[in-house]
């Protein structure tokens, strides 16, 4: 989660109900607000990667993905 890595990274949370801000040197973050304005379109993709290059976060990995078998479906 790109949340956890801003908090690595020297930012400081502050959440109140239906809010989740990161604050670092003068500059803050919305992050709800990010991910809406990402999903409604006024953020574009190529403004996501911007925003994430100019925090430093854009090469950070986020998981390991772990392969998984999935069960073949029952005959009939």
């Amino acid at each position: 989660m790109r949340s956890l890595i801003l908090l690595e990274k020297g930012w400081k949370v502050h959440t109140q109900p239906a809010v989740l801000q990161f604050s670092r040197d003068g500059e803050t973050l919305d992050a709800f607000g990010l991910v809406n304005d990402l999903l409604v379109g006024t953020l574009s993709p190529e403004d996501w990667v911007q925003k994430c290059l100019h925090l430093g976060i854009a090469e950070e990995a986020l998981g390991v993905i772990k392969a998984q078998t999935i069960p073949a479906a029952p005959s009939a």
